[in-house]
């Protein structure tokens, strides 16, 4: 059997919790981190509503881009309600993406909340490649 080409899971953490997240390639990784991030978050319900959203970001590294990714994606969902979904990368690199997505509002009513993500930390986050993937582990501030 083999393992599949993205993914995440959640691992236990005093305060907050690890997302551990895997991919064959960058855009497999950050999409895998969009996908646990928002699952943490609950079962959200969006609106009918879309708009396109585009989202462009730059940092010296992968680890500091992903961090600024999933920064990007609690400022969008905590300012605006946007769960962004069907994300597409234009662009990846170590020091750049370039990514469009649907953006709906969330209907705050029919939705569950579990978790409210207050920060994405840089504890311990780095990301590498192992084994032919790339990984990585991130403390979500709950």
């Amino acid at each position: 059997m083999s393992a599949p080409d993205a993914g995440f899971e959640f691992q236990e953490h005093t305060a907050d919790v690890k997302l551990h997240v895997w991919g064959d390639t960058l855009a497999a990784l950050f999409q895998a981190a969009a996908t646990g991030f928002y699952r943490l978050i609950g079962e959200l319900v969006s609106t009918d509503v879309g708009e396109t959203v585009t989202i462009e970001l730059q940092a010296p590294d992968a680890t500091d881009l992903l961090h600024d990714w999933l920064a990007e994606l609690l400022f969008r969902f905590d300012t605006r309600h946007l769960h962004i979904s069907e994300i597409e990368f234009a662009q990846i690199s170590d020091a750049y993406l370039s990514a469009t997505g649907q953006g709906r509002r969330v209907d705050l009513e029919r939705s569950r909340f579990d978790s409210e993500i207050k920060a994405v930390t840089y504890h311990g986050l780095e990301v590498k490649q192992r084994r032919g993937r790339y990984e990585a582990t991130v403390i979500l501030d709950l």
